[in-house]
Formats: C-alpha cells, structure tokens, sequence
C-alpha cells in the first residue's frame, strides 16, 4: 500500500510492537477506529512506520540514531473520502417548496449524515458532532 505525508489514516490494529526499549519510549499510542495524518515516515529495511501529527512522542536511541518512536504502517488504513454534498443534493425537493418540505429534507439530511457518519466508523472532524460510533 502505498502512503505519503500528509495523508489521513485510520488505525485499524491497535496492537503495537512489543519491543520493551520501544513501548518504554512511547507515551500516546493510537486509538482503534481513529483518524490521524502522516507527519513523518520513516523506512527501516521491510519495517514501515508512521509518526503522526495527533501525537509525539519523545526521542529517544535506536539502532538507526536518535528519533521518534514510529507507528507500524500495517496498523493503519487510507482514509476513505466520500463527499456527502452528493448524497445532500439528492434530499432537496424540486418544484415549489412547502416549510414542511425543508423540515422533512432536513430530517433526512440528518438521517443521511449520520449513516455516513457510521460508514465511516471514524471520529472525523469534517462531521461536527459525530464521534466514533
């Protein structure tokens, strides 16, 4: 799979390495079904790790020199993006609109969102009020 800086990843294994020098290091792990972005990555032979913007960790001597403690890559996933913009144009009524139509599109806007909400299964901040379900 193939990641870059600045993507958005979502944990999906919160089972870390058991390596005692590492885990002594690191202070916040990742939380499972939650969505973070890539600030460095870091290659060590097959191994490849992420440290992410929503948490540092201090330094600290590895083999390779000082740095970060990083975060497997095979824990994480691509975010999946969807626009709901879509999906919310789909709501809106056509022809002459009625104050009960605009509450009942609204209702199924909301309904709508929260589906999405649980599709992604994700705190994602583009959804103001929706955490992880």
């Amino acid at each position: 799979m193939s990641f870059h800086v600045g993507q958005q990843v979502v944990c999906v294994n919160d089972k870390f390495s058991s390596d005692k020098r590492w885990r002594q290091t690191v202070r916040t792990f990742p939380i499972l079904n939650t969505a973070y972005t890539i600030r460095e990555i870091h290659i060590d032979g097959p191994l490849v790790g992420f440290c992410l913007y929503q948490i540092v960790n201090p330094r600290t001597w590895f083999a390779a020199g000082l740095g970060e403690p990083a975060f497997n890559s095979r824990n994480f996933r691509p975010v999946k993006t969807t626009n709901i913009e879509v999906f919310e144009k789909l709501l809106i009524p056509t022809g002459e609109k009625t104050p009960h139509d605009l509450v009942d599109a609204s209702c199924r806007c909301m309904a709508l969102r929260l589906v999405f909400a649980q599709s992604l299964s994700v705190t994602d901040p583009a959804l103001p009020g929706f955490g992880p379900l």
